[in-house]
């Protein structure tokens, strides 16, 4: 729980939890820069205010739940998959009934804020993160931050850093002290006890602002959210369990499984034995997965069957301008078998590790990748397809655009129900 200590007229008051504005259309979104292994403290504020969020964590170098499996909990989320968009990893906890995800992206700080989304929260432990490792003045921090920020959204600092940060003493009470001109207003401060067991910090204390820049510039979620985390453009109607085959539990091709788990227990064994019980965390079941992403928020978002164009003259072939590592959720979830080059799959299968054997290479013993041609009279890529999947009949694939691009209607020759091209 949250202690939140709330400056008022009336003099100070104790709250638990803290005051957030709650959309109704879409999750809450945090952003974390330069936060190292202490991106369990924001973690905990999220799940203490209890509602949808994406935590998104940043750092220049990378700092995954996975990188510390020699300390307690290394596994405490499991990796769902990476993203299209960014360097980086998306994990979810899966013991947690609220909805969520965390997203870690590697890179500047100041480089990816200016990708994002309006946030909701900016947490920040680490204040010369977005000005190459010097302090700015107050005044300039926080005018950088607020444009960043939706209306009415909250900045916390976290005070591991603030208190004295590069040898700048009182930064804290610098910034109680500036309002930008009215446009932030310090509400208090909290503290709260950071209860995941890999928590480098048991406890945390922090000040909290809000913005009032009176900006009504639209936050754009789901301009961004695509290629970041699938699920949230995907219909509802797709999360399905009985559109699942079976019941099979998947893992990233990257995870560290039991096995490996196991394997570093036994070489380490002379530093004593291991603190946790019940990891690495269990891999993920297909139901589980649909269970949980059906609990998400979506907007009225057009989704990619609205886009989808029928050729004219070739009824099972079908095309769609877009780009095919964002929709392989959408893909999987449809029934799909996505046809890529050996180049591509490695990169697919990270996105999306629930495609399994409906991810294939068209690369064979018989059509090597290096003796594939791609277009032209002699472009044999569709005897290519034709050698990789044996069975066809019933069969719904997808495939990227190849070569000049005139070899698609090939396709139509072989024995797939439907096939779906993309194109940009």
């Amino acid at each position: 729980m949250t202690l939140f200590f709330e400056n008022s007229n009336d003099g100070l008051s104790i709250k638990s939890g803290l005051d957030v504005e709650i959309r109704n259309d879409r999750p809450l979104i945090m952003y974390h820069p330069a936060c190292d292994r202490n991106y369990v403290s924001s973690w905990q504020i999220m799940l203490d205010i209890g509602k949808e969020f994406i935590q998104i964590c940043n750092d220049r170098w990378p700092y995954y739940p996975e990188d510390w499996r020699s300390e307690s909990g290394f596994q405490y989320w499991s990796r769902l998959g990476d993203m299209n968009k960014y360097d980086g990893q998306v994990h979810h906890r899966a013991t947690e009934s609220i909805p969520h995800r965390q997203i870690h992206i590697e890179g500047d700080a100041n480089e990816i804020l200016a990708t994002l989304p309006l946030l909701d929260i900016y947490y920040d432990d680490y204040p010369c993160a977005l000005f190459d490792g010097y302090n700015p003045e107050p005044k300039i921090y926080l005018e950088k931050i607020c444009q960043n920020v939706v209306e009415g959204g909250l900045l916390i600092f976290d005070l591991k850093n603030f208190s004295h940060s590069n040898e700048v003493e009182n930064w804290a009470y610098k910034l109680r002290s500036e309002n930008l001109d009215g446009k932030i207003e310090y509400l208090g401060h909290a503290e709260w006890l950071n209860l995941a067991e890999i928590s480098l910090h048991k406890s945390s204390k922090a000040l909290v602002f809000r913005v009032k820049h009176g900006s009504e510039k639209a936050v754009q979620f789901h301009e961004w959210v695509k290629g970041v985390i699938p699920e949230y453009i995907c219909k509802d109607s797709l999360f399905k369990p009985s559109a699942m085959n079976e019941d099979t539990r998947f893992a990233h091709i990257d995870s560290v499984d039991v096995e490996h788990h196991r394997e570093i227990w036994n070489n380490h064994v002379e530093f004593g034995s291991p603190m946790w019980s019940d990891y690495p965390a269990p891999r993920f079941s297909v139901d589980q997965y649909v269970v949980q992403s059906r609990k998400m928020k979506r907007m009225n978002f057009e989704p990619l069957d609205y886009r989808i164009t029928k050729h004219p003259r070739i009824l099972k072939l079908s095309e769609v301008k877009d780009d095919i590592f964002d929709q392989l959720h959408w893909l999987w979830l449809s029934g799909y078998t996505v046809i890529l080059r050996d180049k591509h799959v490695k990169k697919a299968r990270r996105i999306c590790p629930m495609l399994g054997k409906k991810l294939v290479s068209i690369s064979s013993e018989n059509y090597p990748n290096s003796k594939i041609i791609w277009s032209g009279k002699n472009s044999n890529v569709v005897e290519a397809i034709d050698s990789a999947i044996t069975q066809k009949k019933g069969v719904k694939v997808a495939k990227m655009a190849f070569g000049d691009g005139k070899q698609m209607e090939l396709l139509a020759n072989l024995d797939f129900d439907e096939i779906l091209i993309f194109s940009e």
